[in-house]
């Protein structure tokens, strides 16, 4: 019974589809056969995102792409023209209301997440390629007219229905999905949230600063890029800032002048990274700053961080390795070990230096001198797994070399056993083929022989036939001659 409910659902749902797919009107047909005298494409389809709307996507015999309106009207291209057809399919963007709904994003795989849309129209979006990856856009609304255009690379947000859009100087803004802008091409880089989030940065005096924009209603106060570092408190609705990388986080006040300017060329150098550059400044202009200190401890603190995540790497990948290329590795993360411990040492004592004197920066001071006294709590440990590593990585590459010499020694034997046994093979058929030879010769002689006994036996047979037709009438005329001596009886 629920095989055949199974089935007559099945068949139900085919006729559907079959339904669906013919299910056009007069007009559409009549549409799309005027279409298709005009133009000759390749194919027609018809699209309804809307019940009350509908288009024509023409696609050429050359496989470009052209949008004909309900009445099968061309708008796109506006000459009308198959000579201007564009050679990427226009894309179709639907309607949004602005508010929270379901967004899955440009990886169709992926889950939805819930994100806010801005408000944007109804628009088919062209795109033409103008060299060097990059392209020209143009958001047309269904009646064909142009509404927005931009040239560059457009590229929909992972986690947000909206694109981010890079001009031709590489410079970042944001657009609506209607091509509407929602933030200038003004930016060094823009990462969006599904909540209308947005973190923005521009280089300014050779470091990138950072700032915070919303376009959902999370917030209206947007943050401008002077600062080290930009959070959003979902808490407290509010931007928490830091001007520079050791201030204090505050909250942000929309309206409040704010002093950014750097201590010296020093922290800016900081800020850059440029660890040894920084050393080389302070060593110079120690009398002039109170924090000198301070900051050529915290570069070498940075410096040995930056060794120990190497030295961290290097043993990630020792630890799965058994290629004895890698031994440099082993080489380096003995180097970044070392490195380590000196760059610490001399942290503490510049660090210790500094709070002697001065106390600015006092608790960033405290808690690098911690860190470096878990550091060599944990010494010993870091050492015993440093010397582990290496002994298992030699020994996995000892007995990889092993298998690996002893699979191309297993190798080599099976290839000389391959080779033996072309050679047993080739003899076995050399001397299977000299008995056949053998074998068909004496067939051969045996036949001749029978042959020439059978001809002897038909000749001797000959011989004998004749011989009996010769002597035959002799004897039949003797016969009559003493027939005629026997005398008469009368009776």
């Amino acid at each position: 019974m629920n095989r055949i409910i199974t089935l007559i659902l099945l068949c139900f749902s085919l006729s559907l589809q079959i339904v669906a797919k013919d299910n056009y009107t007069k007009q559409e047909k009549l549409a799309i056969k005027v279409l298709k005298k005009l133009y000759k494409p390749e194919k027609i389809e018809l699209h309804r995102p809307y019940s009350d709307f509908k288009y024509y996507e023409i696609t050429t015999k050359d496989n470009n792409y052209m949008i004909a309106d309900s009445t099968g009207n061309v708008v796109l291209p506006k000459s009308q023209s198959i000579n201007d057809a564009f050679k990427y399919p226009v894309k179709f963007t639907k309607r949004h209301k602005k508010g929270y709904a379901s967004y899955r994003g440009k990886d169709r795989g992926a889950r939805p997440v819930k994100a806010y849309y801005p408000d944007n129209k109804d628009v088919f979006m062209t795109q033409k390629s103008i060299g060097g990856g990059s392209c020209e856009y143009k958001f047309y609304n269904v009646d064909g007219k142009l509404m927005a255009e931009f040239d560059g690379k457009i590229e929909e947000a992972k986690s947000s229905p909206v694109y981010i859009c890079k001009n031709l100087l590489g410079d970042y803004g944001l657009l609506s999905l209607d091509g509407s802008a929602i933030l200038p091409n003004d930016y060094s880089s823009i990462i969006v949230e599904p909540d209308g989030l947005c973190s923005i940065s521009q280089m300014k005096d050779g470091t990138d600063r950072y700032g915070g924009f919303c376009f959902s209603d999370k917030t209206t106060i947007s943050v401008p890029c002077d600062f080290y570092s930009v959070v959003f408190d979902d808490h407290d609705s509010c931007w928490n800032v830091q001007i520079h990388v050791f201030d204090s986080i505050m909250t942000y006040k929309d309206g409040l002048s704010y002093d950014i300017r750097f201590l010296d060329e020093g922290q800016r150098l900081y800020e850059l990274q440029q660890y040894e550059k920084v050393r080389k400044f302070y060593s110079l202009n120690a009398d002039s700053s109170s924090w000198a200190k301070f900051y050529i401890g915290a570069s070498y603190y940075s410096e040995a961080l930056c060794a120990f995540e190497s030295f961290e790497e290097c043993k990630s990948i020792l630890d799965k390795s058994h290629n004895k290329d890698d031994r440099n590795i082993a080489s380096s993360m003995r180097k970044h070990f070392s490195e380590v411990e000196t760059k610490f040492a001399l942290s503490e004592q510049s660090l210790k230096a500094y709070l002697e004197n001065d106390n600015k920066y006092a608790s960033h001071a405290k808690e690098m001198l911690y860190a470096i006294t878990s550091f060599r709590t944990e010494k010993v440990t870091n050492s015993e797994s440093l010397i582990h590593t290496i002994t298992d990585f030699e020994q996995r590459c000892y007995e990889y070399e092993q298998e690996q010499r002893e699979a191309y020694e297993r190798e080599l034997e099976q290839q000389r056993l391959n080779i033996e046994q072309k050679k047993l093979n080739e003899q076995r058929r050399e001397r299977e083929y000299k008995e056949r030879e053998q074998n068909m010769k004496k067939v051969e002689m045996e036949r001749k022989q029978q042959k020439e006994e059978e001809e002897k036996k038909n000749a001797q047979k000959e011989q004998n036939q004749a011989n009996q037709q010769k002597t035959k009438p002799q004897n039949l005329s003797r016969w009559r001659t003493r027939q005629t001596d026997i005398p008469r009886i009368n009776k």
